[in-house]
């Protein structure tokens, strides 16, 4: 019961002080059936508003460790991921992502075509990225999450989500509530 206060107050502080062109999002509490949860939500925009081609090549090229220094670090799961799965974001990118805390995941992308790698946006709200992202192969959309940070007094899920557009031309996420 601690526990669950202790984070309702955090989030209520995090809710007042988030501006109003925030790009977060959060259930409607007032509205919420409880049925509503995560699997339900209705986001602000659609892997479809940022469609894009998926290139049909198998051939990946060797993952670049100098492009991006702090992925050095996880050298064994990024090649690991990248050498498993197919393109799965922006027509081109292979998603890695790794554990960086208890609600917490870090990640990377890598271009199968020069192998270079970008690492994910991060929110200033929480650690990392939060604890999913969602992205589609045929889309430049990313969709972060902080999922279950709380519950309404119903049991519904609070659910912040934070949307990112990948600009192929200048290699960087732009963010989308701005």
């Amino acid at each position: 019961m601690k526990k669950t206060l202790l984070i309702l107050v955090f989030l209520c502080f995090f809710i007042s002080c988030k501006k109003t062109d925030s790009i977060y999002k959060t259930v409607e509490v007032a509205n919420a059936k409880p049925a509503d949860s995560i699997l339900n939500r209705v986001d602000r925009f659609s892997f479809n508003d940022f469609i894009c081609k998926v290139s049909t090549s198998d051939t990946k090229s060797k993952i670049d460790f100098s492009s991006n220094a702090k992925a050095k670090d996880y050298r064994a799961i990024i090649s690991e991921q990248y050498d498993s799965k197919k393109i799965n974001f922006a027509g081109h990118y292979i998603v890695t992502t790794w554990g960086c805390g208890k609600i917490c995941i870090n990640g990377a992308i890598v271009d199968t075509r020069d192998g270079k790698i970008y690492s994910l946006p991060k929110n200033d709200f929480w650690e990392g990225i939060g604890n999913k992202a969602d992205y589609e192969s045929n889309s430049y959309l990313l969709i972060t999450s902080a999922i279950q940070l709380a519950q309404d007094e119903k049991g519904n899920l609070i659910d912040l989500h934070n949307y990112w557009k990948w600009n192929e031309q200048q290699k960087k996420f732009e963010d989308l509530g701005k």
